[in-house]
């Protein structure tokens, strides 16, 4: 038993070093996809309406920044082989467009982030 523990153990020095075997991963279908398009769509879908109780170009800020990096974060989790894709990114794009100019610096930032999230992660052809 102990020249089995000597065979798959070298030791150098101090320091073990084991023989490990690699772990097969087995690939699954995508089962965030359809939820992610019916959150995204929701989240999207009334962005651009004024609202008297929200000040996104003002105090209430912070909601924009969260909502981008939320926007982004679906896109990218969603997967790339998803039909929806393009289109999702394509609004959010939109969206970003309208907000570009915005006052608050985060807001750009999170807007920057998104639209990298969403061009890097392209439909292959």
């Amino acid at each position: 038993n102990n020249d089995n523990n000597n065979k798959q153990m070298q030791t150098i020095g101090t320091i073990t070093k084991r023989n490990y075997k690699p772990i097969k991963q087995e690939l699954t279908i995508n089962s965030f996809a359809p939820l992610a398009i019916q959150f995204f769509n929701l989240l999207i879908k009334n962005a651009n309406e004024e609202k008297p109780y929200l000040r996104l170009q003002g105090e209430d800020a912070f909601i924009l920044v969260k909502l981008f990096t939320t926007l982004g974060l679906i896109i990218e989790y969603s997967g790339r082989k998803l039909s929806e894709h393009t289109k999702m990114s394509e609004e959010l794009i939109e969206l970003a467009w309208i907000n570009r100019g915005h006052l608050n610096q985060t807001v750009r930032h999170a807007i920057i982030i998104s639209i990298l999230t969403a061009i890097n992660h392209p439909i292959p052809f």
